[in-house]
């Protein structure tokens, strides 16, 4: 008897803790890492303003099985020792909240416990807690409330993970500077991410209703918002100051017994604050194979493929166009570089960090086990010391690796062109043969799902070819070019 009040105080406390002291949310994440038998690790990671009360040392969260409402519990997270970081992006001349002063200051919470599921349809992992900060492009009364889930098909997929994230979702973005955000994306599994827009929520139910103009994909005053499907990369070029929220829903992908299967989802919320300063965002170059040290923009492709065995050295340089301002001891014109550890058995060296010439080393010797069939990514941040808020920019990078059967050992490789390569969906296929059998050319998606497929008439054995893919959605495909049993293999990006 004892032990039962015990439990339904510990519970009502946790319950009336929660529930009165949730601050004003900014941003949020929610995932999950299986850790066997059943057991997985639930994360819940929150970005609250640095104005409002301290966040409690317990979450309520709540389990529901789609398939056996029986199964549907609620459970508390437990406050990771030391959470409560300051994440602000402030300066000397620009002090944040947290600190006393007045610039917008964000702490960081996160909450963590093991949990045993048993295995369902598909469980939701919910939280629905605090309130919103308030923003321009939100209707007040939607800041009342605050609801994440993630979902996990564990009959599906038993073992799986949910992707994290290593980039922070609160972002500061100079207006007139072009930007594009990306979400450091990890899955441990391997498998593959799609990106979508997705409103936030205020309840299972319910999204947010966003004022007019304003809408999840359309959620600042911007230039040619674009998000890329494969690497969940959003590009825009804002015009107004304002601060905006919007969602992004990720689905997991996982071939099983060959068909590519939808087995989890996972919701972002974030947030963008765009602001009047004069400050050039620092910029990223993409894969340089040279190793020149140098930045180039003719280095623009950031995809590319390798075959297991081989070793892979890169650079990745970094330029900003600002020059130093003396006054409140920033400097603008120099910047860092860091990655998210996307591949954890390769290797990044930065050089002179925190310089106007930083750059990074890449160096990786991919085994067979690295064999694939979607490809390894991972991302890299350059932020500079600009006030009143840092200029950063993020970039991803992905790398196939091969089983070194195919175009890469194959003498037809010497004879094929693709360019260009990345395009906007034209590209034009050079090569000779000395067959006199048509070709076919199939296209494939990250997911393996095949998109396009064509049959060519071959009348000399030069072949120039235009291929035509600008009805696909951006992103990396794979093609395949056969000629009787030979086949080429090689991989396009659209951007």
């Amino acid at each position: 008897m004892k032990k039962i009040m015990f439990t339904f105080l510990l519970f009502a406390s946790v319950l009336f803790s929660t529930n009165l002291k949730a601050g004003n949310y900014v941003a949020a994440d929610l995932n999950y890492t299986y850790i066997g038998t059943n057991q997985y690790l639930i994360y819940f990671i929150c970005y609250v303003e640095c104005d409002t009360i301290n966040e409690p040392d317990f979450k309520l969260i709540h389990f529901n099985c789609s398939s056996d409402s029986t199964l549907s519990f609620t459970d508390t997270l437990f406050s990771i020792p030391g959470t409560g970081q300051e994440v602000s992006l402030d300066c000397g001349c620009s002090v944040s909240t947290c600190k006393g002063g007045t610039a917008f200051g964000v702490r960081e919470y996160a909450y963590t416990r093991q949990i045993y599921l048993t295995p369902c349809d598909f469980w939701t992992i919910s939280i629905n807690d605090g309130f919103r900060n308030s923003v321009s492009t939100v209707l007040n009364g939607d800041s009342n409330s605050f609801y994440i889930e993630t979902t996990l098909y564990s009959q599906t997929a038993m073992y799986n993970s949910s992707p994290s994230f290593s980039d922070t979702p609160i972002k500061y973005v100079y207006n007139g500077y072009s930007y594009c955000y990306n979400h450091g994306s990890i899955d441990s599994d391997g498998d593959s991410l799609v990106y979508y827009f997705s409103s936030p929520k205020i309840n299972s139910n319910d999204t947010v209703n966003f004022s007019s103009p304003w809408s999840n994909s359309n959620f600042l005053t911007a230039s040619n918002i674009t998000l890329n499907s494969v690497t969940g990369e959003i590009c825009f070029t804002p015009s107004a100051n304002l601060s905006t929220i919007t969602g992004i829903k990720v689905e997991e992908w996982r071939k099983i017994n060959g068909i590519p299967t939808l087995i989890g989802t996972t919701q972002r919320d974030f947030q963008f604050h765009v602001k009047t300063y004069y400050n050039e965002t620092p910029i990223l170059s993409g894969i340089d194979t040279t190793n020149s040290h140098t930045y180039n923009p003719n280095d623009t492709i950031h995809y590319m493929e390798w075959a297991y065995g081989d070793t892979i050295d890169f650079d990745i340089n970094a330029y900003d166009a600002d020059t130093a301002k003396p006054n409140c001891n920033c400097h603008p014109d120099e910047y860092s570089i860091s990655w998210n550890n996307g591949i954890s058995d390769a290797s990044f060296v930065t050089s002179d960090n925190s310089s106007d010439s930083a750059y990074a080393h890449f160096h990786w010797v991919p085994t067979y086990n690295d064999v694939i069939s979607s490809p390894h990514c991972f991302s890299v941040m350059v932020h500079d010391y600009a006030c009143p808020f840092f200029g950063e920019s993020i970039s991803e990078y992905c790398i196939t690796i091969s089983s070194g059967v195919g175009i890469e050992s194959n003498e037809v490789q010497k004879k094929i062109s693709i360019y260009p390569n990345p395009s906007s969906g034209i590209f034009y296929i050079d090569f000779s043969t000395e067959s006199n059998l048509d070709c076919s050319i199939n296209v494939y998606n990250v997911l393996g799902k095949e998109v396009y497929k064509e049959e060519w008439m071959l009348f000399n054995n030069d072949i120039k070819y235009k291929l035509d893919l600008s009805q696909l959605r951006y992103g990396v495909y794979f093609i395949k070019i056969s000629q009787g049993s030979q086949e080429m293999k090689t991989t396009v990006i659209i951007k």
